[in-house]
């Protein structure tokens, strides 16, 4: 099946030395993050009630 092609072919170069791994969250990132769930749970709230 082409998708165990490709999850094959994913963890192989993830297995390289070379491989380069994206960046951790930082503090800023997890505000940003909590921020949006925050924003999302009151417009649904707010939403439910009209």
């Amino acid at each position: 099946m082409e998708i165990e092609k490709e999850i094959q072919k994913r963890i192989e170069e993830m297995e390289k030395e070379t491989y380069e791994f994206p960046a951790r969250f930082s503090p800023k990132d997890y505000m940003i993050w909590g921020l949006v769930v925050a924003v999302s749970l009151i417009v649904v709230i707010l939403g439910a009630g009209w």
